[in-house]
């Protein structure tokens, strides 16, 4: 394998993907979590105790900044692997993939074990659990889904082409 040295600039362009990449994932579930607490939301539910937007409006605000930068910077490393195809197996840049990894494996994990829990105790699994647990899974299988195909240097030509 052809290891490329890591610059300070490779370190905090991965450092800032993943970084940006869990604010996102956290910032669209705080918002799907919201979405379905207002849905499915208990009937003494008050909606006026803390304000209906100030509910979504963190997490909208968040994913309206971090999500262009999430692309931006994922943009910018796909450009620097084209420019030299080495720097995908420079060591800052699996150690986080296999952070990010470890850490989205675990919440799948731990959705299944609470999901199951819920259901061996007895206690009801409510539309908005279900709801969210489902979002939490598929949120999680994504990001894990993606960064294992990637760390299997096994994304397909094409859709490497389209952040180059």
């Amino acid at each position: 394998m052809n290891e490329s040295k890591a610059s300070a600039k490779d370190f905090f362009l991965h450092l800032g993907v993943i970084a940006s990449l869990y604010a996102v994932a956290i910032s669209f579930l705080n918002l799907l979590f919201k979405i379905i607490n207002n849905t499915y939301a208990p009937v003494d539910y008050n909606i006026y105790v803390w304000g209906a937007s100030s509910q979504i409006s963190l997490p909208v605000a968040t994913l309206i900044i971090v999500f262009p930068i999430f692309v931006l910077l994922s943009w910018l490393l796909e450009k620097s692997y084209a420019a030299d195809p080495g720097k995908k197996q420079i060591a800052v840049r699996r150690w986080l993939i296999y952070i990010t990894l470890f850490v989205a494996g675990i919440i799948l994990v731990s959705d299944l074990v609470m999901v199951l829990y819920k259901f061996l105790d007895g206690q009801d699994l409510t539309a908005a659990f279900v709801l969210k647990a489902l979002a939490v899974f598929l949120t999680a299988g994504c990001v894990f889904g993606f960064y294992l195909q990637d760390i299997r240097d096994r994304l397909s030509s094409k859709s490497r082409k389209v952040w180059a």
